[in-house]
This record gives structure tokens, sequence and C-alpha cells, in this order.
């Protein structure tokens, strides 16, 4: 995972008699930029007049195009969404159990 830790979005849906919360993994660091992927911009020095790499004066300012996402992650998702809902539905029902 890259040494980043894993988001989680919640939606709850409920009605006067039960609630459903669904709980969905997100990509965390260099896995959000695949899977979303950027928005065009521009990079500018903070801390000199020149943008360089190496010794080398690349200029003034560079544009970054915009990275288009892979989407790879809700391609996973979406395969494993059954059988990942009945391993969470089990063991939160076990877990419901022992209190």
């Amino acid at each position: 995972m890259m040494g980043g830790r894993l988001g989680v979005k919640v939606e709850v849906d409920s009605n006067p008699t039960s609630s459903l919360v669904t709980l969905r993994a997100t990509p965390a660091g260099p896995w959000a930029i695949v899977e979303y992927g950027t928005k065009a911009y521009d990079i500018v020095p903070r801390r000199a007049e020149v943008l360089a790499t190496g010794g080398d004066i690349i200029g003034t300012k560079a544009h970054r195009q915009r990275r288009a996402g892979k989407r790879y992650w809700d391609a996973a998702t979406s395969r494993l969404g059954s059988t990942l809902d009945q391993t969470v539905e089990d063991a939160v029902a076990d877990e419901m159990g022992a209190i």
C-alpha cells in the first residue's frame, strides 16, 4: 500500500425499522493519484528564482498536464462486491453475537 492508510467513505440509509451502513474503502497516497488522476497545474519555484534538477535549469515555471485516472480500485471492488459484503456481514454478526 506504499505506506499510506486506506480512507473510508460512509453511507447511511435508514428507515423506521432498520438502518444500513455502507463502508467503502478508498485508496490512499500514490494509489489515489493512479485511481482518480490529477488536474493540470503549474509548477513554480518556492525558494529559488528558477526550477532546476540535477544542476540543469528547467525554467521559471513548468506545466504538469492532467493525468486521467485508471479506476483499478473501482473495478476490483466491483468484482469482490458480493463476496466482500458477505464477509463483512458475517464478521459483524459474530461480533454482535459476542455482546
